[in-house]
């Protein structure tokens, strides 16, 4: 008997069929599945580059070059200094649909030289990886590691494949990082626009340095040397750091107006004075342009949209904007008081 209706559970013997079934229907893709799913990441030039400089990051670079060309029919490229990848790694990580690297490689960047650094990943959905997508049909990884040098040349739509490495190649190699290689036939970018944007997009680390046509990225210290100020959100392990930062005292005019929220060092939306149902400032006034609020944190990573446009709406957040309204309304309520007494002094 293959199944006991006393215990109500499958013998060996069924448990052996069920593990080698016959697939009768494979999943199938439709054409362009991959560039499809990927939505702005290979439309839009800049979110293109954030990704992969993102990527960069993730993997303990400490520089990140940029070359855009001046013309299409030429090679945009991104290098960095990170780890490399061996052939194992690109197959279970880079070939990987929706590869979940939180789950895989945890929340901590690994260094090359295998120090301690203090460094929280972007990636979690492994999308990013493929913004050269967003320039040209097909994309080369040359990536150095463990003495060796690989070349892949990845392209979609390949025999029923989403997207499937055509080309492959091997060198002995020293060294380590990653070089990818696009030849631009459609969306080429603005090297000046995209210094612009990408200055904005990462906070500042003189651990990681971003060059784009050997144009050092200028990334600011946004805080204007503000106190912070520590939060903790009720009922959550959330723990935010908040500035408040008023631009005409600051040494710099901040390049943001309205509440910019940052995930380990990465810019999560864009910064606005309205979050979640609640509308802080209207935009236009006097105030909204002379302050803004920096809000740091590392624990938002799970409840950050694909495209880090903004945040999920779930209970976590939702906590998280209310202790963050609190807070703002704290510090306009003891701008206020000080803004009338200062009054109260200059008439008497």
């Amino acid at each position: 008997m293959l199944f006991c209706l006393k215990c109500a559970n499958f013998t060996p013997q069924i448990e052996m069929y069920m593990a080698t079934e016959e697939v009768l229907f494979p999943s199938l893709y439709e054409e362009n599945y991959i560039l499809r799913s990927l939505g702005s990441i290979v439309t839009q030039p800049d979110i293109a580059l954030t990704e992969l400089i993102a990527n960069a990051w993730d993997a303990g670079a400490s520089t990140v070059n940029i070359a855009i060309p001046e013309n299409t029919g030429q090679i945009l490229y991104i290098e960095d200094d990170g780890t490399g990848m061996s052939e194992e790694e690109f197959q279970n990580r880079w070939m990987k649909l929706r590869y979940d690297r939180l789950r895989t490689q945890g929340r901590k960047v690994v260094f090359p030289d295998g120090s301690d650094k203090n460094r929280y990943a972007f990636g979690r959905n492994g999308v990013g990886r493929h913004g050269l997508f967003c320039f040209g049909s097909q994309y080369t990884v040359i990536t150095k590691k463990d003495g060796k040098q690989m070349s892949f040349v990845v392209k979609p739509n390949i025999a029923a494949n989403p997207f499937a490495v055509v080309q492959r190649q091997e060198v002995v190699a020293s060294g380590h990082g990653t070089r990818l290689e696009v030849v631009v036939t459609k969306n080429l970018p603005k090297p000046e626009k995209m210094i612009e944007i990408l200055s904005a997009r990462f906070l500042h680390d003189p651990q990681f340095r971003i060059t784009v046509n050997h144009t050092t990225l200028n990334i600011e210290d946004l805080t204007g040397g503000a106190s912070p100020a520590e939060i903790e959100v009720e009922d959550t392990n959330i723990h935010l750091t908040a500035y408040f930062i008023d631009t005409t005292k600051a040494s710099r005019k901040s390049v943001f107006q309205g509440i910019a929220f940052w995930q380990g060092g990465r810019l999560v939306g864009e910064p606005t004075w309205a979050f979640g149902k609640t509308s802080i400032l209207d935009g236009r006034t006097s105030l909204a342009k002379r302050f803004t609020f920096i809000i740091k944190t590392n624990d938002l990573a799970e409840y950050i949209k694909e495209d880090w446009a903004g945040f999920k709406n779930c209970e976590p957040i939702e906590k998280m904007y209310s202790a963050v309204e609190e807070y703002i309304n704290n510090c306009f309520e003891t701008v206020s008081s000080a803004m009338e007494d200062l009054a109260k002094e200059n008439l008497d």
